[in-house]
């Protein structure tokens, strides 16, 4: 997020502080049911800076200053802050001493650290939605009185997937080859080894079948009438999301000018399930000659 964007030396400071963080817990007293002016002013100065952070809360006040939170709630919705249920309220009564220091009193541990941990839980699941954002204008005490920002690009949050391309790669590779051996010996178990119970299939032909026995019959039949004409697998890419293996597989004619031949390129969906990994899914696309 770019404070190099503000006017002021202030608020280029203090957009750089908020924006280097990914959560906040807010510590707040209770003033007449609400927040501080001070603190209010502090989150108003900025806007784009608190976007998709998380936020929890410690307050202090005759009551605990539970109606400054319930305030503070309120403004973390317009700012894009997810704020955690756990909070600490501390009363001015039991929890601070005669001279004003702080003797918390013992069941504020257990609330305090749910609240942290849900400020981290919450801050981590945000990542994804978290991307710098430059060319807003300057905000000077209120947020209506600033230029719009721009919107965020969707290149700006677009994710890479594919985190385990090794293991994947090397389960299409594996899953690629059961499917030429099945092929080549005609035998339908082997080339359907390791087809998920409830997988879906779509035929090169845009024919849909659900669920291993349907799709079963189908190759025992084909392969029963050895018709198929001899063909290649070939992985061409793998797309490896965690527990996930998306690959397209070219299956090419043999001989490639075989005018009676059959090529397909084909989109497989692989599932890891307790350390083996199902087709899912399948898509099968006849190759053909490009239209003039």
């Amino acid at each position: 997020m770019g404070p190099q964007h503000y006017s002021h030396p202030h608020t280029k400071e203090w957009a750089a502080k908020v924006a280097s963080f990914d959560g906040y817990v807010f510590v707040t007293p209770e003033y007449n049911h609400s927040t501080s002016g001070v603190l209010k002013n502090a989150i108003d100065f900025l806007y784009t800076e608190w976007n998709n952070k998380a936020a929890g809360f410690v307050s202090y006040g005759a009551t605990g200053g539970t109606r400054a939170v319930e305030h503070l709630r309120l403004i973390m919705a317009e700012l894009q802050v997810a704020d955690v249920r756990h909070q600490v309220a501390l009363s001015l009564f039991t929890d601070f001493g005669g001279d004003g220091d702080l003797v918390p009193d013992a069941h504020h541990g257990p609330t305090l650290t749910g609240m942290l941990d849900e400020v981290i839980a919450w801050a981590d699941a945000l990542a994804t939605l978290r991307a710098p954002i430059d060319g807003h204008g300057e905000v000077t005490g209120n947020r209506e009185t600033a230029t719009e920002a721009p919107l965020v690009t969707i290149e700006g949050r677009r994710p890479s997937l594919g985190s385990n391309a090794a293991e994947a790669s090397g389960a299409v590779t594996g899953f690629v080859e059961e499917l030429q051996a099945g092929l080549d010996s005609s035998d339908a178990d082997v080339y359907d080894r390791h087809f998920a119970t409830d997988l879906s299939w779509c035929s090169p032909y845009g024919q849909t079948l659900a669920g291993f026995a349907h799709l079963s019959a189908a190759h025992r039949s084909l392969m029963a009438s050895a018709t198929a004409p001899p063909s290649r697998y070939e992985v061409v890419q793998v797309l490896a999301p965690p527990g996930v293996a998306l690959a397209h597989v070219r299956r090419q004619a043999l001989p490639p000018d075989d005018p009676a031949g059959f090529s397909e390129m084909a989109l497989y969906a692989l599932i890891e399930h307790d350390g083996q990994w199902w087709l899912a899914a399948g898509q099968n696309t006849p190759v053909t000659d490009k239209p003039s």
